[in-house]
């Protein structure tokens, strides 16, 4: 899941990584600097908010996220075939 996810990313270090990028002093308009969850841990090191609501606010983001790349996903390809099975995958794929 997201959620799960980004738990996973906050284990293996992500806090140090956006403090790595914060003392870059990057512009806060960079790609970098506007990735899913670095505003939120970046408000956590800024004493703004406790780490618990930081990590909330960046899996929601990343939740949102994943809507909308399934919305475009679904919009771009409704002309794909749906399959449920890897049996009717391969059927779809021998055809």
């Amino acid at each position: 899941s997201c959620d799960a996810r980004f738990d996973a990313m906050v284990e293996c270090g992500a806090v140090g990584e956006v403090e790595r990028l914060l003392a870059l002093g990057l512009a806060p308009d960079l790609p970098a600097m506007k990735a899913i969850g670095v505003a939120a841990l970046a408000g956590y090191i800024a004493d703004e908010m406790p780490l618990k609501e930081a990590i909330s606010l960046a899996q929601k983001q990343t939740r949102n996220y994943a809507k909308r790349q399934m919305t475009w996903i679904r919009n771009q390809m409704a002309d794909w075939p749906t399959v449920e099975t890897r049996q009717q995958a391969l059927e779809v794929l021998l055809k």
